[in-house]
């Protein structure tokens, strides 16, 4: 499910953490978005998806396109990002598996090692039995992966707020179900979803870090399931939103009946909605889609802050960027 794209940020040199050898420290944001298609982004010539700040990242960085992820499900995929094992080697093939040997290697524990704060925020989506896996092996973990965890800080803020009721995670409040085939424009503003609170979050990271070098991890959880982005992201793209070629008329014959019988489900599905016709619906998924895949972009820490926040920490940073079937990027520029 991850891998996308590596991008190196240099910024002047005077105020850097050096390292016992004098040499100059990164530090290092890794960032997550799930359930991307490689595809869906300007920068891969997509005629569709609005990614100006992404476009720009790749434009000024160099991208790895054959670079795949191990595994299509989201927690082994995530379990090898972070240890770079193999899933036969670390043991988890689905969404369940075992707990994490002890010995299992992270790399935002290898930074820790050598004297920097470390941090794991957002969808981490892990092994969580008995207890998270990254939770005692980073200064700061802050997990915000579902609605119905009266544990989670973002749920708990939410109702503070008096909105827990418009959260949905995996699901759009009003339908009945999980993860539902409909879109619509969020109730919520930017910066009450649950990626612009992560988004603050590591922020208010960074900035308790000062002058100290840091690595941490910032997952967000869309573009997945639901489709439901503020309206200002729904607003960028057409009511008439051309479909994907081949969205109702690709060849089923060879694919296996499980995964025949899902897809012709999904075409004739009639929407939540009105219009409730399937391609109505199937346009607004799509519309939702490329949406959330827009405000992903628009997070400030993938937009710029790449240019401030190094600047202001006094340190140069280390950008990785990672989504769903996609490719790794690498280069070192000027901020």
């Amino acid at each position: 499910m991850l891998g996308r794209a590596l991008y190196l940020i240099r910024t002047p040199q005077q105020g850097l953490t050096m390292a016992a050898t004098g040499t100059p420290r990164f530090n290092v944001l890794h960032i997550i978005s799930d359930q991307h298609q490689a595809e869906a982004a300007g920068y891969e010539g997509h005629r569709q998806a609005i990614t100006p700040n992404l476009d720009r990242l790749a434009a000024e960085g160099v991208r790895f396109r054959n670079a795949y992820t191990n595994n299509p499900i989201c927690t082994p995929s995530r379990v090898t990002v972070l240890s770079g094992r193999y899933c036969h080697n670390h043991g988890y093939f689905g969404l369940n598996g075992p707990t994490p040997p002890a010995d299992l290697p992270d790399f935002l524990s290898h930074f820790g090692k050598q004297g920097y704060h470390t941090a794991a925020v957002g969808k981490l989506h892990l092994p969580n039995k008995p207890h998270h896996w990254l939770a005692n092996r980073v200064g700061y973990h802050a997990e915000y992966t579902s609605d119905w965890n009266p544990h989670c800080e973002y749920v708990q803020w939410a109702a503070s707020q008096g909105f827990k009721h418009e959260i949905g995670f995996g699901r759009i409040p009003d339908i009945e179900g999980r993860q539902q085939n409909e879109a619509r424009p969020s109730k919520f503003t930017y910066r009450q979803t649950v990626e612009g609170f992560t988004n603050e979050k590591a922020m208010g990271f960074i900035s308790a870090c000062g002058n100290r070098p840091w690595a941490m991890q910032v997952s967000y959880f869309r573009p997945h399931q639901c489709y439901t982005p503020p309206q200002e992201f729904w607003d960028l793209y057409d009511d008439d939103l051309e479909l994907p070629q081949g969205w109702n008329d690709h060849d089923l014959s060879h694919r296996p009946p499980n995964f025949a019988a899902f897809a012709k489900t999904w075409r004739e599905a009639e929407g939540h909605y009105e219009p409730r016709d399937p391609e109505s619906r199937y346009r607004r998924v799509w519309r939702g889609s490329l949406a959330c895949i827009s405000m992903i972009g628009h997070q400030r820490l993938a937009r710029w802050r790449i240019s401030t926040c190094p600047r202001r920490c006094g340190h140069r940073a280390c950008l990785v960027q990672e989504h769903p079937l996609g490719q790794l990027a690498v280069r070192p520029l000027s901020a």
